[in-house]
């Protein structure tokens, strides 16, 4: 949101985080496992990214790398992500 940050996923099961204005790798975020990421979603403030696979569903702080919540899907498959307006999800 901010335009500091660019996020990308991949088939690796990797998440990564990067500097826009440089192009330097600022975290890898381990975790996933499902094969490949279907969703990627800012929150509104950008301080927090959300990814989800075929098994998980994930929160991440993009300004430490830290991992903030985890749930299993329990075998269903998430076609979308929403955040609220105040940034919880």
């Amino acid at each position: 949101p901010d335009g500091t940050r660019v996020v990308s996923g991949s088939r690796d099961n990797l998440v990564k985080i990067w500097d826009f204005q440089t192009g330097a790798e600022m975290f890898t975020l381990k975790g996933h496992s499902g094969g490949s990421l279907d969703i990627i979603r800012f929150s509104r403030d950008g301080k927090r990214v959300i990814f989800s696979d075929d098994d998980l569903v994930k929160i991440w702080d993009t300004e430490t790398g830290a991992e903030v919540w985890t749930t299993t899907s329990h075998n269903c498959y998430f076609p979308c992500i929403c955040s609220m307006a105040n940034n919880e999800w």
